[in-house]
């Protein structure tokens, strides 16, 4: 009875893995739109590289690449991801939109082959240019709302948000300035100091004091349980906006070397000099513990990780006792950190430092060419915007909404490094900043926040 029950048991495991080889004939998808005549050589070469050179080689899934020729192959289209421009030299609007619909696109039929695949080696190769794919939709969605007048990247961020009243129409250009910024965390290797990871934050003064930053959990959690890592805080006016770097010259002049020679190793020292010589500088500050929404236990960054639920991604970072920034020489505006959604029809807002790798970096200093381009970046759109016909899900509904899990879901186009930057409307009425919520996640369908609680 036992042998008859294995020998079915058998049977059945034989036909799964038959029905499962044999369930891999679909091949790897051609639907995506060939580029038209006059299109953005950016986006008809990447678009090509998909058609050309991808899809021909994964026609029959009975005859497959070996292994390391399908590596080979994904590699080389990766490199296509790869944009060798500048920031600003973007695709006019019906380029833009093409290129973000090609990587949708793209991105459901490469996961659908892979997905198919019984070969657990094979498809690791796609996991990873599917993630490459990914990343890239999250910043081609980003340059699309800039084409369309709903971001800015770089200097023009300021540009871009709104006046204050009359008697100061700066004050929120000067806010942001202040008091925005991006996190760098630094890591003690057997090789020395490295940059392992950077985020968003924003700090939120308190009783006249600015020694506390509102920013994510998850940027300053890493899955690294080692005490050598150090959290920087760097202010947005001593970033240079187009870099989301300080320059060279700031770097080298705190150090006494050329400017030239500016580097990472002389980053990260910069880093820890202005984060200790506090009383001459208003650059840098070191986090040294966290609280994460909801939780009065706070984490000391010294010796673990910030101690969380992942509902709870997000919190406040404090600074070294008596340690935070000065008080700006300017009239800031009231920040006031929301509990709940305001009601009625608003503009609101992403910022944060996007990590811009798929950006070339020739030509560039040294210190970008190392770490790579992250500009400031805002993106915006609207409280009564709804979701359309083609949207995947929820059409006819309001974007900006509370999910029943607590995540507030929005609109604002986001990407990897701009977690922990704010989500706010700039209340004209009142010179007052509303912090929505904290960024912390996103999806091709939409981005996710947090509310500060």
């Amino acid at each position: 009875m036992y042998i008859k029950s294995f020998l079915n048991f058998c049977c059945v495991v034989l036909l799964l893995c038959v029905s499962r080889l044999e369930s891999a004939t679909m091949p790897l998808a051609d639907n995506v739109p060939s580029p038209p005549v006059g299109c953005d050589r950016h986006v008809a070469n990447l678009i090509n590289a998909y058609k050309i050179g991808l899809v021909p080689a994964y026609a029959t899934p009975q005859k497959l690449p070996e292994i390391d020729q399908n590596a080979i192959l994904l590699d080389a289209f990766c490199k296509h991801l790869i944009e060798f421009r500048n920031p600003h030299d973007l695709p006019n609007a019906r380029d833009s939109l093409l290129l973000l619909n090609a990587l949708r696109t793209m991105h459901d039929n490469i996961s659908a082959f892979a997905f198919q695949m019984p070969n657990a080696a094979f498809s690791e190769y796609f996991r990873y240019t599917l993630a490459a794919v990914t990343d890239r939709f999250y910043l081609a969605n980003i340059e699309n709302q800039v084409v369309n007048n709903r971001g800015f990247i770089g200097e023009a961020v300021f540009q871009g948000i709104p006046n204050g009243s009359p008697s100061n129409p700066e004050i929120f250009r000067q806010t942001i300035n202040h008091l925005l910024g991006r996190i760098f965390v630094v890591k003690n290797t057997h090789k020395g100091p490295d940059i392992v990871e950077t985020a968003s934050g924003m700090i939120i003064p308190k009783n006249g004091q600015y020694n506390e930053i509102a920013t994510c959990c998850h940027a300053l959690a890493l899955h690294d349980f080692s005490p050598d890592l150090e959290f920087y805080f760097v202010r947005a006016g001593s970033l240079n906006p187009e870099t989301g770097l300080p320059s060279p010259e700031r770097i080298a002049a705190t150090l006494g070397i050329l400017a030239e020679e500016v580097g990472t190793q002389h980053f990260i020292e910069y880093l820890r000099q202005e984060s200790n010589d506090t009383d001459h500088n208003n650059n840098v500050r070191r986090i040294t513990s966290f609280r994460a929404t909801g939780r009065s236990y706070t984490s000391i960054l010294e010796s673990h990780i910030p101690r969380h639920f992942l509902h709870e991604d997000s919190g406040y970072g404090f600074f070294l006792a008596d340690k935070g920034f000065h008080r700006p020489g300017v009239t800031l505006a009231n920040i006031n950190v929301l509990k709940q959604l305001p009601t009625g029809n608003y503009e609101y807002y992403a910022l944060g430092y996007p990590s811009f790798s798929y950006y070339g970096v020739s030509g560039q200093n040294l210190l970008v060419q190392q770490e790579g381009f992250a500009p400031l970046v805002m993106t915006k759109s609207h409280s009564a915007l709804k979701y359309s016909a083609d949207r995947p899900i929820f059409p006819g509904e309001t974007i900006l909404a509370l999910t029943p899990k607590g995540a507030l879901r929005h609109d604002a186009a986001a990407m990897k490094g701009m977690s922990g930057g704010p989500l706010l409307r700039f209340n004209t009425s009142t010179n007052t900043i509303e912090v929505l919520g904290i960024l912390t996640s996103i999806q091709m369908a939409a981005n996710y926040a947090c509310i500060l609680k």
